[in-house]
């Protein structure tokens, strides 16, 4: 038995919760999978880690820190996330707290748009609506951020989505014009209509240059 001149009980560490566990393991398991520092952007092995990361995660790789930003950015707003794939960006982003609601069209899936590659694990990470991206953003018009990560460039997708959106607040995630996310029209869209407040870096495979950018709409 304990006696009292043996003082208190050293106080335990709190134990993290199971949902904070599985959030450090899919942050550890994204850092083994992602790009490698200084990989040659002529490493073949680098091709193939790449579509295994998207087939399992996501096209763009997140880091902390944008997450972080998308938080802060959105704050007390909701976001809608259209095509997004396995929902790994919503999921993230909802362990800061934020509302996100999260729809795909399973296009990509369906077509197999890349010969011989798996199909993206759709709604993996967080619940996925099915939807395309233009009726989301009507039925969903109380969301006031629209997020897109890696929008396809060979179609009006993403421009007809930003077109219908009646929100103040866009995230998207890809390349510059030119690239290889979203078309000329959307681009036109972001650099005619909305105004760029914040951009941040994330880690990139070779021969990719892809970031977080952040808008407004024009006051």
């Amino acid at each position: 038995m304990r006696s009292r001149e043996s003082g208190p009980r050293p106080r335990r560490k709190p134990v993290p919760s199971l949902e904070v566990v599985i959030v450090m393991t899919i942050w550890d398991d994204i850092k083994e999978a992602g790009p490698r520092k200084n990989a040659d952007i002529w490493d073949t092995s680098e091709y193939t880690r790449r579509w295994e990361f998207i087939e399992q995660y996501s096209f763009a790789v997140p880091s902390r820190e944008s997450i972080k930003k998308i938080a802060k950015f959105v704050g007390t707003d909701s976001i809608l996330e259209i095509g997004a794939g396995s929902g790994l960006w919503s999921y993230l982003i909802s362990q800061e707290g934020i509302s996100v609601t999260s729809v795909d069209d399973y296009s990509w899936n369906k077509k197999q748009q890349v010969p011989g590659k798996d199909n993206i694990l759709i709604g993996y990470y967080y619940p996925i609506k099915k939807s395309n991206g233009t009726k989301a953003v009507k039925k969903f018009a109380d969301h006031n951020v629209l997020l897109l990560c890696w929008p396809p460039y060979h179609n009006n997708m993403a421009a007809n989505a930003l077109k219908a959106f009646s929100g103040t607040k866009v995230i998207y995630i890809g390349e510059g014009r030119g690239g290889c996310t979203g078309n000329d029209e959307f681009h036109r869209l972001l650099e005619v209509d909305l105004k760029q407040v914040d951009h941040c870096r994330i880690p990139q495979w070779p021969g990719i240059h892809d970031s977080v950018w952040f808008y407004q709409e024009i006051l």
